[in-house]
């Protein structure tokens, strides 16, 4: 069976919790301090997207992949923020893109993308250490400015920009 693109409904929210720490798990896990993938880590994600979910930010976009009955991959675009001091070079950015390993080279990572974005102008921050990711974004028409954020926490974890 093929999967299929909707919006998320609010009850949706510990499935896509689900999701955003399974595929950080797949993806990052040697790149994180040991112990990082507690219960409460889990349990912190799930009320963090009940509550988004319910109450999105205003020009928030969300977008579930599902296969057989089952969120496999979530996407979320909204208008573009940066830290103090950075600028901003889009007005519309690619907050989160994660997909389940098991739907690695379906499609799915470039369809929630085009769900949330689609064709025009964006930004967006990608750890750096994450080719598989970066290599989706390029075929996409995204590249490197230049901007890079470290995490102090999480020093392998540090993401670059990418804009179009």
């Amino acid at each position: 069976m093929t999967w299929t693109i909707r919006a998320p409904e609010a009850t949706d929210a510990d499935e896509w919790a689900a999701v955003l720490v399974g595929s950080w798990q797949e993806a990052y896990t040697p790149l994180l301090p040991e112990g990082f993938f507690t219960p409460e880590y889990a349990e912190s994600r799930r009320k963090v997207w009940r509550r988004m979910l319910q109450e999105p930010p205003p020009g928030a976009e969300f977008r579930v992949g599902i296969r057989d009955g089952k969120i496999v991959g979530i996407a979320m675009a909204a208008t573009a923020s940066g830290a103090e001091g950075e600028d901003v070079p889009r007005e519309r950015q690619l907050s989160l893109l994660y997909i389940l390993e098991s739907e690695y080279g379906t499609g799915l990572g470039r369809a929630l993308l085009d769900a949330v974005v689609g064709d025009d102008p964006a930004m967006l921050w990608v750890a750096e250490r994450n080719p598989r990711a970066i290599r989706l974004y390029v075929r996409n028409g995204f590249a490197r400015d230049g901007a890079r954020r470290e995490d102090e926490d999480r020093p392998l974890l540090s993401s670059v920009r990418m804009v179009r």
